[in-house]
């Protein structure tokens, strides 16, 4: 592998974040905070970020130099070092780590008598520059999540290609190889080594990786999808993303992302194709759908064998597909065209939805079947009985989408149905209460009374059902004690309840084991009798967003259990510290966001702890 010599912006660059982090430990941590944030995930920068950044951290270099003068140490034998040097040598790179020298200058500046009157404003400069630098990394970094996909850089191919011998990619492999080496848990590579077709700095959620484990057959169910997961963070293979504890979204460092392309290359699972990762369709028997390179899909390839198991959709956001392509398909187990994507902005539209029609009818196989967030597919065919192998169906954010059919109540292995965000929906299928393997509803629609083919007393006939979501349509009509129905769902551990409209909840009765609870667009403004702390004894997690509630009076109840409690665009007041500790005693965890519309902003944390 060819390192980067001394001149390498990149590497210059990354070499004099952690440095500036340091620098301003103890004068300002909000900027210590965004520059470990950025600096943490960020691996190659391209030229426009550069032609960006260069120029601003030369800034930061001439303040520097100014606030040595004013603090009279120009005389000094470590700082002639620094200064004496050749302009054209002094001006060599355009990234340069902070000297010895200028770290001190920086430190001590505000203990000498004349920063008072010289170096405030300099510092403020440097402060100023360093909030526009990480603007422009997170900018960067929001673009290349976006983005269709970019190339592997020169670095990272290097680095594959050299993958054998990198001692840094060697280290890592310790940790893969410890994760696979235990005969007892007999874990599939796979596991791993698909997750190298993401893009870099992909956000991926837990329970698509999960959801997707399932479909190909590497852990038998969602329970043991969780403990993969743990494991793959406790060795750093997947990083968390957010500082939630509870964690529920991750990334792939740039390194283990490099070490799992050449894996997955040296087993013949992947190959790169014009800097582009993507499955080997000959050995792997799987292809994806990457946006700007339709000759690696579906569309490059001449004739699909027959014996193709997975179809992913990568990034690519507009999909044709020819009539009975699908028909001809008869060993999936995965097909995942909708968004895995965590930004609810990424839009996938089908030209023709007609291809479901046919295609669907020989599917026995397919396991999981993802149109999530696909706009135009108003309706699912009644093939969709023919699906006998399906275990997750996720129709969610499927905007268009107006009806299920009474099919979906034959699915008899159906364990996950995710139809939320689904607003033109009126009713669930007639019979879906019979479908007693279900561990997940979400989206269980309350209609007009007339509409609505299943109700909430259908619900315990779910017995295995662990997570269920709930919406309140705009023509929704509610007996008062519908939701004590609720009491009787025994497994239920999360449950989300939101408002289409402001129909106030005379009485809810919990499941009794509930640890997580979601209230959005709650109507009530003071905190109804339900919702009191003696009526949710075992509740973990607590998440408001939305509505009209004002305030969690404190009169004595205690929320003894929460460890995570989440504000989102409510009107609520901040709660002072000390009284947050007396209503939530074992609380880990606290997040308000509120909502901006100022300068194109759309939300902002206001706060977090820890």
């Amino acid at each position: 592998m060819s390192s980067p010599t001394k001149t390498d912006p990149t590497r210059d660059l990354l070499e004099l974040l952690p440095q500036l982090k340091k620098t301003f430990e103890d004068v300002d941590k909000d900027v210590k905070k965004t520059i470990d944030l950025y600096s943490k995930n960020q691996f190659q920068l391209d030229t426009k970020s550069q032609q960006e950044l260069s120029p601003r951290f030369r800034s930061i270099r001439e303040e520097l130099i100014h606030i040595n003068e004013f603090l009279g140490q120009r005389a000094s034998e470590a700082n002639q070092e620094f200064l004496g040097q050749p302009a054209s040598e002094a001006n060599q790179h355009d990234f340069q780590a902070l000297s010895e020298t200028e770290l001190n200058i920086v430190n001590h500046a505000e203990e000498d008598h004349l920063s008072k009157t010289t170096a405030p404003s300099r510092f403020d400069s440097i402060r100023e520059e360093l909030d526009q630098i990480n603007k422009i990394l997170g900018r960067r970094a929001s673009d290349f999540n976006q983005e269709d996909f970019p190339a592997l850089s020169e670095t990272e191919l290097d680095i594959i290609d050299d993958a054998e011998e990198d001692p840094l990619v060697k280290r890592l492999r310790v940790s893969y190889e410890f994760f696979f080496g235990l005969d007892e848990l007999k874990r599939d590579p796979r596991i791993c080594l698909f997750l190298a077709i993401f893009p870099r700095n992909a956000v991926l959620r837990k329970r698509f990786l999960i959801y997707w484990w399932i479909g190909e057959g590497l852990v038998p169910h969602e329970e043991e999808g969780e403990r993969v997961f743990e494991e793959l963070l406790d060795l750093e293979l997947l990083i968390p993303h957010g500082k939630c504890p509870r964690v529920s979204k991750c990334q792939i460092s740039p390194w283990v992302r490099c070490m799992l392309i050449a894996l997955a290359k040296k087993e013949r699972l992947l190959d790169i194709k014009d800097g582009i990762p993507r499955f080997d369709l000959a050995h792997s028997r799987r292809t994806c759908l990457i946006s700007g390179h339709p000759d690696l899909g579906i569309e490059g390839e001449s004739t699909l064998p027959e014996t193709l198991r997975t179809i992913f959709n990568v990034n690519e956001r507009d999909l044709h597909f020819q009539d009975q392509w699908l028909a001809k398909l008869k060993r999936l187990v995965v097909l995942q065209l909708g968004r895995w994507q965590v930004s609810p902005t990424h839009h996938i539209e089908v030209q023709d939805e007609s291809f479901l029609t046919g295609g669907l009818k020989t599917q026995k196989l397919l396991k999981y079947l993802s149109l999530r967030g696909i706009s135009r597919i108003t309706s699912l065919p009644d093939s969709i009985r023919e699906l006998v192998s399906l275990e997750i169906l996720d129709l969610k954010a499927c905007h268009n989408l107006e009806n299920l059919p009474d099919a979906v109540a034959s699915l008899k292995k159906l364990t996950h149905l995710d139809v939320s965000e689904c607003y033109l929906m009126e009713s669930l299928p007639k019979g879906l209460h019979n479908l007693t393997p279900l561990q997940v509803l979400k989206g269980f629609i309350i209609g007009n009374s007339q509409k609505t083919l299943i109700r909430l007393e259908h619900l315990p006939h779910l017995k295995t059902l662990k997570r269920l979501s709930i919406h309140i349509g705009s023509e929704a009509t509610i007996q008062k004690d519908d939701f004590d129905n609720l009491k009787d769902l025994p497994e239920v551990k999360c449950l989300k309840i939101s408002w289409g409209r402001a129909t106030a909840l005379q009485s809810v009765s919990f499941p009794p084991e509930l640890q997580k609870l979601d209230l959005e667009g709650i109507p009530h403004e003071t905190m109804p009798e339900w919702l009191k702390p003696s009526k949710l004894m075992n509740l973990e997690t607590l998440y408001i967003k939305g509505g009209k509630l004002r305030n969690l009076p404190n009169k004595g109840e205690q929320w003894n259990n929460v460890k995570y409690f989440v504000l989102k665009y409510t009107k609520m007041p901040t709660i002072n510290q000390e009284t947050l500790k007396r209503m939530f005693p074992s609380l880990q965890y606290l997040k308000k966001v509120e909502w901006v519309s100022k300068r194109g902003e759309q939300e902002k944390v206001e706060f977090e702890w820890p």
